[in-house]
């Protein structure tokens, strides 16, 4: 068993249509680890506790903590607008175990574990009439047995330069750029 870590990208913004085509490529009996462009990792045993975490069966469905995100199950208290990257790596290391709270809430999509043989039951990541940014929460709210991950402290930028970052999806229309 093997966790594939993806970041799909969609240009046109069809973010869940990427994640499916993205998801589809993974053996079946895999897991699956999805991460925003915007979010990472900040040591390297981290994605051992990922694998344990995979290979422990507890949920279908795990999330991490972060220092930015949407919902406060997976907020850690005094990081959201702390820039000093040194802080994260501490905050890391100092949550760092095998903790899990299990959930009937959404599990937010800067980072979301789950099997191969999870995203098949649900048929995957929704596409169509949904609004772009609700995807993740549809898939999450498909799944039973959830979990986050509270030893687990990814930094996530989301929407660092936003006044109001919690209602800003500025990022999810579709722009083109200009390139000198």
């Amino acid at each position: 068993m093997k966790v594939h870590y993806l970041q799909p990208f969609a240009i046109d913004k069809d973010i869940p249509k990427a994640y499916n085509e993205a998801c589809k490529l993974i053996p079946d009996e895999d897991w699956i680890c999805i991460t925003d462009y915007d979010a990472m990792f900040l040591f390297h045993e981290q994605k051992q506790l990922v694998q344990k975490i995979a290979e422990s069966g507890h949920a279908d469905l795990y999330g991490a903590m972060t220092n930015r995100c949407n919902l406060s199950d997976c907020l850690v208290d005094g990081m959201f607008e702390e820039m000093d990257m040194r802080k994260h790596y501490d905050k890391a290391k100092e949550l760092f175990a095998m903790d899990l709270k299990y959930t009937n809430g959404i599990i937010p999509g800067y980072f979301m574990l789950f099997s191969k043989k999870t995203w098949n039951k649900v048929h995957g990541f929704s596409t169509g009439d949904l609004p772009s940014f609700a995807f993740d929460q549809v898939f999450s709210g498909k799944i039973k047995r959830k979990a986050i991950i509270k030893g687990l402290y990814i930094l996530h930028l989301y929407r660092i330069k936003s006044q109001y970052p919690q209602i800003d999806f500025e990022h999810l229309k579709q722009t083109e750029i200009e390139i000198e």
